[in-house]
């Protein structure tokens, strides 16, 4: 089974030197126990678009958030 972890990169500078540490131990981790697959960097959530497909037809939304 494999899963996919999405982390959202701290570009404001919120989390701690703790818990960057601790995302680093986690990574470091994944890969000494073979689980690392890749990892990949995306834009700034602000540049999102969500495309929505789920009503037949495609709904684009700017953001990273669905309309509501």
């Amino acid at each position: 089974m494999q899963y996919l972890v999405s982390v959202i990169d701290d570009n404001a500078g919120l989390a701690t030197p703790e818990e960057e540490a601790a995302i680093d131990v986690f990574n470091d981790r994944l890969q000494a126990d073979g689980h690392w697959v890749f990892a990949g960097g995306l834009a700034a959530p602000s540049s999102a678009t969500v495309i929505d497909n789920r009503s037949g037809e495609a709904m684009f939304t700017d953001g990273p958030f669905l309309e509501s």
